[in-house]
């Protein structure tokens, strides 16, 4: 069965894609993505590297004018800021990550208590203040 309605465009510039799947609408800026997957609409920024990792997508897209007045307010747009790495994680859907970010499985934990920090991995919530997180929902 197929879909009614417009398709999202995509745009890729001078991305690396390797062993992955690359949905529609998707706008890719000067990334790496290695044995991943991309959902519908995801924004990756210039010198973002994905290894690993799957992204939901987003349920729409921002303008450039909501991107950059969301910046200007000191907000996170929708997608992966400039420069950041993401290494064998699932992102939900309508992702904000902020500019050189890293969420990386350092650690390489299969299960941890880590209470102490208010850490819980089945529920570990994320936000634009993280510069590098290390404990997350890991695959």
């Amino acid at each position: 069965m197929t879909r009614l309605g417009l398709k999202a465009i995509g745009q890729v510039r001078d991305a690396q894609i390797l062993r992955s799947i690359v949905s529609e609408g998707c706008r890719l800026d000067r990334c790496g993505v290695d044995d991943g997957g991309l959902g519908l609409r995801p924004r990756v920024e210039e010198g973002v590297l994905l290894r690993d990792t799957l992204v939901m997508g987003a349920d729409r897209s921002e303008s450039a004018y909501q991107r950059s007045s969301l910046w200007a307010r000191g907000r996170v747009p929708l997608g992966l800021g400039r420069g950041s790495r993401v290494h064998a994680a699932i992102l939900d859907k309508n992702v904000r990550l902020g500019c050189t970010v890293q969420v990386i499985h350092k650690d390489r934990l299969q299960e941890a208590d880590r209470s102490e920090l208010g850490l819980d991995r089945k529920s570990t919530r994320l936000n634009s203040s993280h510069l590098v997180i290390s404990y997350a929902v890991f695959c």
